[in-house]
């Protein structure tokens, strides 16, 4: 909930001067593809990883057409962004929703976006032909299979990688981080650069 005048990359740059700390990025509103397009290179080059959600309004031909959000996308090779066909902006919220209230980021557990049930978004009516067409590029849809089952496919970002794929990397990245700094904070000394001291920071990295 932002000001109008305001771009969503105004919008983003204005919450991190508050606060970084939450993963899942999406938007109240329909936007232009240019300003999405600004917001996922933004959000690419963040220090702190995030992930952009983001709904794909329109036919099944206008979601892959040349020169389509989704088509630019998918040349940028972009991975920061799960974009999703769907009849509203805030299915994307939904589709967040899934994605961050499911899984559990226990060090026993495993979790993917795929075949995922969405509370409160609409299937879409799409071939199979139109299904894939869609995958082709990265997309995400939200369809029924087997009658009974609503289900989202595949889960991916338009650079190909699965949208588990970038948040492990992402939670295994902060988590080395973190073993570093506690290392070093726990350590009232500097620590020396011997083999000793090596021998603690792969010890912290190797619990990641």
């Amino acid at each position: 909930c932002y000001p109008t005048s305001e771009t969503p990359v105004e919008a983003l740059d204005a919450v991190l001067q508050l606060t970084s700390d939450f993963y899942g990025v999406a938007l109240a509103d329909t936007r232009t593809d240019v300003e999405l397009l600004a917001l996922n290179t933004h959000l690419s080059g963040l220090d702190k990883p995030a992930m952009l959600f983001l709904s794909l309004i329109g036919t099944a031909a206008e979601v892959v057409a040349t020169d389509s959000l989704l088509d630019k996308l998918h040349a940028a090779g972009s991975r920061r962004v799960i974009a999703t066909v769907a009849t509203a902006v805030s299915d994307a919220s939904a589709v967040m929703g899934a994605a961050m209230g499911q899984q559990s980021a226990h060090t026993s557990s495993a979790f993917s976006l795929c075949y995922k049930t969405v509370g409160g978004m609409l299937p879409s009516s799409l071939t199979q032909a139109q299904v894939e067409a869609i995958e082709a590029l990265g997309g995400n849809v939200y369809v029924t299979r087997g009658y009974t089952h609503t289900l989202l496919e595949k889960g991916s970002t338009p650079s190909g990688y699965r949208f588990d794929e970038v948040l492990y990397l992402d939670m295994i990245a902060e988590d080395l981080q973190n073993a570093a700094v506690s290392l070093l904070a726990d350590n009232p000394d500097k620590l020396p650069q011997t083999d000793d001291a090596s021998a603690q920071f792969m010890n912290a990295f190797s619990s990641v």
